[in-house]
Formats: structure tokens, sequence, C-alpha cells
């Protein structure tokens, strides 16, 4: 579905194939012809596009992973898990970044999982990459509500 910017000389929409935003060419071309406000509003879209792909997908995995580990009895409860939270992990070396070793699950009968390590999954990945697009404070808490999929940090 082709997206309409309008250009700065004419103020004509311009029509925008998936094509052209993959070819670094013409997409170089695209950004020249934007104001630096049409270029921080691009960015701006990119940046909220990428965050919900993200989103999307950790809910995922965490959903997944819950499931397997209450199945496998890894959990301290037998109950489903309403929330997975995330601390963040601050060394001297590095920004701090949501830690995928240490996960608390929060069950429907009051109950805590606490240290579910989702270490070198795909899960562990894509908190890494949300680091990049939501960067934590040093304390930050992530919580994700596994039956809406709202995060809260």
């Amino acid at each position: 579905m082709p997206h309409s910017f309008p250009v700065r000389d004419t103020g004509a929409p311009a029509l925008l194939c998936p094509a052209t935003l993959t070819d670094a060419a013409l997409m170089q071309g695209v950004l020249t012809v934007l104001s630096d406000q049409q270029l921080a509003s691009v960015a701006i879209m990119l940046t909220e596009e990428t965050q919900r792909r993200l989103m999307n997908a950790i809910t995922t995995e965490i959903r997944a992973a819950v499931t397997r580990a209450v199945e496998e009895r890894e959990t301290d409860s037998p109950a489903p898990v309403v929330r997975a939270q995330f601390r963040v992990r601050d060394t001297d070396s590095m920004p701090p970044y949501w830690d995928g070793t240490d996960a608390t699950l929060r069950h429907t009968d009051g109950r805590s999982t606490r240290h579910l390590d989702t270490s070198d999954t795909r899960l562990e990945e894509l908190l890494n990459d949300f680091t990049c697009v939501k960067q934590p404070s040093a304390r930050s808490v992530l919580t994700i509500d596994l039956r809406t999929g709202g995060f809260h940090y």
C-alpha cells in the first residue's frame, strides 16, 4: 500500500511503494525532498512501528516460554501466568538493558515464579532489540500483561 507524503517543492503528494523504502538510493532521493520537520516525523513513525513490532514479538515469545514452563512444571504454581516482569541489568561497561535472564512471573493464584531464565533464546534477542528503541533507566522494571499484551515500565 503506497503512502503519500507532500513534496516540498510542489505540495503534490508523492506515492511510495514498499520497494522504494528498501532501496537505499531511492530512499535517499525521497529523504532529500523532506523538510527537517517531515524527516523528524518519518523518524518517529519508524521508531513507533519498530517498537510496536518488537512488543508484539516479545509478547508472543514470552507467552510461549511461559506455557512451556508451566507445562514442564518449572514454575512455582500450575496456575496461568498473567504478568511477566523483567528488570534491568546495569554493568559498568554497558548502558542499562532489559535482562532476559531473570524474569519474574505472576500467576492468577497470586503466587510468583522467580528467576525464569530466558537467556540464549529469541526472547533475549528481542529484549536486547527493545532496549534500542526503549532505553530503560537503571532501576526500571518492564511488566508485560500477558492477557492484554500491554507493556508498562
